[in-house]
């Protein structure tokens, strides 16, 4: 008996030596709460306005067919070039352009993808000036091949109703037949079109401007 009494004490002094688990104070297994953040209000005060910005999305479309989406090759590409930096100061001599775009000249619109072909973003340190920007930078914008909502975007940009402010959601409705204006190319604007267009088809020109 005495033997077996030995062997269970030494069993169990074995066994509380070799056991994994050590003890811990109660405290230290409840993590903290956790710290309360600090909200910020922002208020009228902490806001300022710093000039004005406009965003024109190309997009290969047909305005004048319900807008519905175009496919074709990019024969002409060609973009207004964008500032160094882009931010948001005003000042004279703040007018930045940004463009953003995935489209080379000889591309390939499909129907897989979205149809918008590039964006371009300007600012000036007013509205008014902000607008002439962004009219001078789809002037700038040089697109043949496909239906693009260029001209459209343009005739946006010029309506006296919308350099006067007055936009709503029913705008393109109410101006619509300024909007969709779609003038007839002349020949040469025609001819043009087509040698530019063959060239790329043929990959063997290469067309100077």
């Amino acid at each position: 008996m005495g033997v077996w009494v030995v062997h269970l004490l030494h069993c169990m002094v074995s066994y509380h030596q070799h056991v994994p688990i050590h003890h811990v104070p109660c405290a230290a297994l409840i993590p903290p709460p956790p710290k309360k953040r600090h909200t910020h209000t922002h208020t009228k005060k902490h806001t300022q306005k710093q000039g004005h910005a406009f965003e024109g999305r190309l997009y290969a479309e047909t305005p004048h067919n319900d807008f519905l989406p175009a496919t074709g090759t990019v024969a002409r590409w060609s973009l207004p070039p964008p500032t160094s930096t882009f931010e948001f100061t005003t000042g004279p001599g703040t007018n930045q352009i940004r463009v953003d775009s995935g489209v080379q000249q000889g591309d390939q619109v499909g129907v897989y993808y979205d149809p918008m072909i590039a964006k371009v973003l300007v600012t000036g340190p007013d509205r008014p000036t902000a607008l002439q920007n962004l009219c001078a930078a789809l002037s700038e914008m040089m697109v043949a091949g496909l239906p693009t909502n260029q001209d459209f975007m343009l005739r946006v940009a010029q309506h006296p109703a919308f350099q006067a402010g007055g936009v709503n959601t029913s705008f393109i409705v109410q101006h619509k037949e300024e909007l969709m204006h779609t003038p007839v190319p002349s020949g040469v604007t025609v001819a043009l079109a087509w040698l530019v267009g063959h060239a790329v088809a043929l990959k063997k020109y290469t067309v100077c401007w």
